[in-house]
């Protein structure tokens, strides 16, 4: 199912399908391999497993040929609304079949994984957590059973598969409801010299598996907040148990080292170079610290000076040369380990000097120095999106990317005092275009993903964005994309 092999050139030949009469069944299986099998993997190739293990399996399995109709009969529904209740009966059929089975083999098992990451296709709240449940239950069976030798190829491609999905759904399903898998290191790999992508994690798998971590964590803490009325010790110590957590998590996602493009096996697909799959690597641990930051701002505070240290460091400065930002850097290319920030730098403060409290007077032109610094943060991030061009088969992975980065593009607010006096009409400032346009990338991404991609979660995530936008344009300094997600009941999977 999974070839370390080297690639061979990507597919031109797609599976020939009988054309018999004009039945709406054949045509869809004739278009899932040629428009479904390319997006619902990161690239496209004999390595896709989607398309050449599909390829060999469908013909033999029924419930994997109505699970295919039905992924491709979910993204035609926009163009072709009766296949919307066509596609449903497809899945439904398909999961009947499954349920009967009296043993799960590899190929059971892929048709479930289809199944359950592709239930928002056909019904935007469907999270798919009871395929997910019963997936990681086989797997934790499997590994027990072989656990005196390696699972071999077919069991590493499924959990790393619910590795990308456990993090997608670690943001919108509660803790309580999603099994937990293995850590990322538990997972192994065969010692080779060069890293084989994943069809979802491309070479991401512990950063994605960390960022996971993060997303049960921020909604069990966001839920909380939520619900609670009163203030207990008990609830003072879950929020500190939090706290501490988030610190871990923090220093992780720091820690991570990603491959270098020459450990990577290309995937094989012009559309998906090496570099998208490193880029949206880096993208993910940004996305992570963006979380993180937004929900425990303690962290951000001990990574970065206080207002008066950032002054005088600045007015040190030579007036002959312009000061850059002296706390990120905006180079897209820059190596986000050499940041100061994320090293032992004069900018990042020690602990213990921090204060526990901070006085009452300075609190809100803090509070807007961090939001300010977190705003920089998501340009820069959005920006190393930018930099993947739309055709690249990394689409798939990048709506929940762009959400949850989308909470932090806040335009400035600018009072009346603020304004120069020498300033005849508008005052528009270069950092509030910057965030405009990044807005405009955004929903860019998302509208051309509603023609690509399956149309129904896409659509939630163009709500959400734009819901949480005009929260924050109307006064609402705390919008944050889960909290209007989790009050709007939109969770849906957005990948």
């Amino acid at each position: 199912m999974y070839s370390s092999s080297h690639p061979k050139p990507p597919l031109h030949d797609f599976t020939p399908i009988p054309q018999t009469l004009n039945n709406p069944s054949w045509t869809l299986i004739e278009y899932y391999f040629k428009e479904v099998a390319a997006l619902f993997s990161s690239y496209d190739s004999q390595m896709n497993p989607f398309r050449s293990t599909v390829s060999r399996l469908w013909g033999s399995s029924l419930a994997m040929c109505k699970t295919m109709q039905s992924m491709a009969a979910a993204t035609l529904v926009n163009d072709f609304p009766e296949f919307g209740p066509l596609g449903q009966r497809m899945r439904n059929e398909a999961v009947e079949i499954i349920s009967k089975e009296t043993t799960m083999d590899d190929k059971s098992l892929l048709a479930l994984l289809m199944l359950g990451q592709t239930a928002s296709w056909h019904d935007s709240k469907d999270l798919g957590v009871s395929f997910f449940n019963l997936l990681r239950k086989h797997l934790d069976v499997k590994a027990a059973e072989t656990a005196s030798h390696n699972c071999g190829n077919n069991y590493q491609f499924f959990e790393e598969a619910l590795v990308y999905w456990e993090m997608l759904l670690s943001f919108v399903a509660d803790d309580s409801a999603v099994l937990s898998g293995k850590s990322a290191s538990g997972i192994g790999e065969s010692v080779v010299l060069q890293r084989v992508p994943h069809p979802w994690t491309g070479i991401a798998r512990d950063t994605q598996f960390t960022v996971q971590e993060v997303g049960r964590l921020i909604r069990a803490e966001r839920k909380r907040v939520r619900t609670r009325n009163f203030t207990s010790q008990a609830d003072i110590d879950r929020a500190q148990m939090a706290i501490t957590r988030a610190r871990e998590l923090e220093e992780r996602l720091l820690g991570l080292a990603h491959p270098t493009e020459g450990e990577i096996v290309s995937p094989g697909d012009e559309e998906t170079p090496v570099w998208h799959l490193l880029t949206m690597a880096e993208v993910y641990r940004c996305t992570g610290l963006l979380q993180l930051y937004r929900v425990f701002p303690d962290l951000l505070r001990r990574r970065l000076p206080s207002n008066q240290t950032l002054s005088s460091q600045t007015d040190q400065q030579s007036s002959a040369t312009a000061p850059r930002d002296p706390f990120f850097c905006l180079d897209p290319d820059l190596n986000l380990e050499g940041m100061a920030w994320f090293s032992d730098s004069p900018y990042a403060q020690p602990e213990s000097n921090m204060p526990s409290e901070p006085a009452a007077s300075s609190t809100t032109h803090s509070d807007s120095y961090y939001s300010s610094w977190l705003t920089e943060f998501a340009l820069t991030t959005l920006s190393r999106l930018k930099t993947i061009p739309l055709e690249s088969r990394t689409r798939c992975l990048q709506p929940f990317l762009l959400v949850a980065s989308s909470s932090e593009l806040r335009l400035p607010r600018v009072t009346p005092s603020e304004i120069p006096l020498d300033v005849d009409g508008p005052h528009l400032s270069s950092h509030a275009i910057e965030v405009s346009r990044t807005r405009r990338f955004v929903l860019g991404r998302l509208t051309s993903f509603m023609h690509v991609l399956p149309p129904k979660p896409i659509s939630v995530c163009l709500q959400l964005v734009q819901e949480v936008w005009r929260r924050m344009d109307a006064g609402d300094s705390n919008a944050y994309w889960m909290d209007v997600m989790i009050e709007k009941g939109w969770e849906t999977t957005m990948g």
